[in-house]
Protein backbone atom coordinates (compact mmCIF):
# COMPACT_ATOMS: atom_id res chain seq x y z
CA UNK A 1 0.00 0.00 0.00
CA UNK A 2 0.69 3.43 -0.61
CA UNK A 3 0.41 5.04 2.86
CA UNK A 4 2.75 2.14 4.32
CA UNK A 5 6.63 3.27 3.52
CA UNK A 6 6.80 6.15 5.91
CA UNK A 7 9.73 8.34 6.46
CA UNK A 8 11.29 8.55 10.36
CA UNK A 9 8.99 12.48 10.77
CA UNK A 10 5.84 10.06 9.79
CA UNK A 11 5.19 11.66 6.63
CA UNK A 12 4.10 9.45 3.75
CA UNK A 13 6.77 8.14 1.15
CA UNK A 14 5.20 10.29 -1.78
CA UNK A 15 2.90 13.25 -1.32
CA UNK A 16 0.84 13.84 -3.63
CA UNK A 17 -0.88 17.16 -5.03
CA UNK A 18 -4.70 16.52 -5.11
CA UNK A 19 -7.41 18.85 -6.11
CA UNK A 20 -10.85 17.57 -4.67
CA UNK A 21 -13.69 18.43 -6.57
CA UNK A 22 -17.46 17.91 -4.87
CA UNK A 23 -20.22 20.26 -4.27
CA UNK A 24 -21.37 18.53 -0.85
CA UNK A 25 -19.29 20.46 1.89
CA UNK A 26 -19.46 17.67 4.21
CA UNK A 27 -17.78 15.27 1.72
CA UNK A 28 -15.40 17.46 0.11
CA UNK A 29 -13.94 18.69 3.26
CA UNK A 30 -13.76 14.53 5.12
CA UNK A 31 -11.51 14.13 1.83
CA UNK A 32 -9.50 17.36 2.45
CA UNK A 33 -9.14 16.48 5.96
CA UNK A 34 -8.35 12.92 5.46
CA UNK A 35 -5.33 14.00 2.34
CA UNK A 36 -3.98 16.32 4.45
CA UNK A 37 -3.55 13.84 7.38
CA UNK A 38 -2.13 11.75 5.65
CA UNK A 39 0.75 13.73 4.56
CA UNK A 40 -0.90 15.03 0.73
CA UNK A 41 -1.25 18.80 -0.20
CA UNK A 42 -4.93 19.09 -1.22
CA UNK A 43 -7.24 22.28 -2.65
CA UNK A 44 -11.08 22.03 -2.87
CA UNK A 45 -13.27 23.15 -5.70
CA UNK A 46 -16.94 23.16 -5.39
CA UNK A 47 -18.05 23.98 -8.75
CA UNK A 48 -16.72 22.15 -11.80
CA UNK A 49 -16.27 25.89 -13.74
CA UNK A 50 -13.54 26.75 -11.72
CA UNK A 51 -11.51 23.57 -11.82
CA UNK A 52 -9.35 24.34 -14.82
CA UNK A 53 -8.05 27.56 -13.42
CA UNK A 54 -7.44 25.43 -9.95
CA UNK A 55 -5.69 22.44 -11.47
CA UNK A 56 -3.56 24.89 -13.78
CA UNK A 57 -2.21 27.11 -11.14
CA UNK A 58 -1.69 23.93 -8.58
CA UNK A 59 -0.57 21.67 -10.50
CA UNK A 60 -1.92 18.43 -9.07
CA UNK A 61 -0.64 14.70 -9.30
CA UNK A 62 -4.56 14.06 -9.23
CA UNK A 63 -8.46 15.21 -9.89
CA UNK A 64 -10.48 13.74 -7.75
CA UNK A 65 -13.92 14.12 -9.25
CA UNK A 66 -17.35 14.12 -8.24
CA UNK A 67 -19.34 13.91 -11.82
CA UNK A 68 -23.04 15.16 -10.11
CA UNK A 69 -22.08 19.08 -10.06
CA UNK A 70 -24.25 22.03 -9.91
CA UNK A 71 -22.99 24.16 -12.85
CA UNK A 72 -21.53 21.68 -15.36
CA UNK A 73 -21.38 18.30 -14.93
CA UNK A 74 -17.63 16.54 -13.85
CA UNK A 75 -18.02 14.90 -17.42
CA UNK A 76 -17.84 18.56 -18.49
CA UNK A 77 -15.07 19.14 -16.05
CA UNK A 78 -12.75 16.58 -17.27
CA UNK A 79 -13.55 17.28 -21.30
CA UNK A 80 -12.12 20.92 -20.31
CA UNK A 81 -9.35 19.33 -18.03
CA UNK A 82 -8.19 17.50 -21.09
CA UNK A 83 -8.52 20.61 -23.83
CA UNK A 84 -6.17 22.45 -21.75
CA UNK A 85 -2.62 22.38 -22.92
CA UNK A 86 -2.20 23.00 -19.07
CA UNK A 87 -3.89 19.95 -17.62
CA UNK A 88 -4.56 17.74 -20.59
CA UNK A 89 -1.87 15.46 -18.87
CA UNK A 90 -3.77 15.33 -15.12
CA UNK A 91 -4.58 12.08 -13.64
CA UNK A 92 -9.04 12.68 -13.32
CA UNK A 93 -10.55 9.76 -10.87
CA UNK A 94 -13.61 10.24 -10.73
CA UNK A 95 -15.11 9.65 -7.17
CA UNK A 96 -19.18 9.57 -7.56
CA UNK A 97 -21.97 7.44 -6.53
CA UNK A 98 -23.01 7.67 -10.15
CA UNK A 99 -22.46 3.10 -10.99
CA UNK A 100 -24.54 2.61 -13.77
CA UNK A 101 -22.55 1.03 -16.92
CA UNK A 102 -23.20 4.12 -18.57
CA UNK A 103 -21.72 6.24 -16.12
CA UNK A 104 -18.70 4.28 -16.52
CA UNK A 105 -18.99 4.61 -20.53
CA UNK A 106 -19.51 8.06 -20.71
CA UNK A 107 -16.16 8.75 -17.65
CA UNK A 108 -13.83 6.83 -19.93
CA UNK A 109 -15.86 8.95 -23.28
CA UNK A 110 -15.05 12.24 -21.24
CA UNK A 111 -11.23 11.19 -20.59
CA UNK A 112 -11.57 10.84 -16.81
CA UNK A 113 -9.10 7.66 -15.89
CA UNK A 114 -10.67 5.72 -13.59
CA UNK A 115 -14.36 5.70 -12.18
CA UNK A 116 -14.75 5.03 -8.54
CA UNK A 117 -18.14 4.64 -6.61
CA UNK A 118 -18.35 6.03 -3.43
CA UNK A 119 -17.60 4.88 -0.46
CA UNK A 120 -14.03 4.37 -1.79
CA UNK A 121 -10.89 3.31 0.35
CA UNK A 122 -8.35 6.17 0.40
CA UNK A 123 -5.76 3.77 -0.05
CA UNK A 124 -6.93 2.50 -3.06
CA UNK A 125 -7.34 6.06 -4.44
CA UNK A 126 -3.47 6.95 -3.62
CA UNK A 127 -2.26 3.28 -5.22
CA UNK A 128 -4.17 4.82 -8.43
CA UNK A 129 -2.70 8.33 -8.05
CA UNK A 130 0.90 6.88 -7.76
CA UNK A 131 0.37 4.40 -11.24
CA UNK A 132 -0.27 7.77 -12.96
CA UNK A 133 -1.82 7.95 -16.19
CA UNK A 134 -0.54 5.22 -17.77
CA UNK A 135 -3.19 2.51 -16.33
CA UNK A 136 -6.89 3.02 -17.30
CA UNK A 137 -10.04 1.63 -15.40
CA UNK A 138 -7.70 -1.07 -14.06
CA UNK A 139 -10.20 -0.68 -10.44
CA UNK A 140 -13.99 0.77 -10.95
CA UNK A 141 -15.34 -1.55 -8.79
CA UNK A 142 -18.52 -0.95 -6.73
CA UNK A 143 -18.77 -1.79 -2.86
CA UNK A 144 -20.92 -4.58 -4.32
CA UNK A 145 -18.40 -5.90 -6.51
CA UNK A 146 -16.01 -6.09 -3.78
CA UNK A 147 -18.33 -7.64 -1.33
CA UNK A 148 -19.32 -10.40 -3.95
CA UNK A 149 -15.53 -11.33 -4.05
CA UNK A 150 -14.05 -13.70 -1.70
CA UNK A 151 -10.67 -12.90 -2.42
CA UNK A 152 -11.01 -9.10 -1.41
CA UNK A 153 -11.53 -9.00 2.63
CA UNK A 154 -13.17 -5.31 2.28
Amino acid sequence: MVEKAKHDAGKPAFTHRLVIVDDDPDSAESMRVMFQLLGHDTRVAREGGSVVELAASFRPDAVLLDIGLPDIDGYEVARRLRCDPRTSDVLIIAITGFAREEDIRRSDNAGIDEHLVKPVDPDRVLERVAQGRGVRNSMAATESDRSNSKDDPR
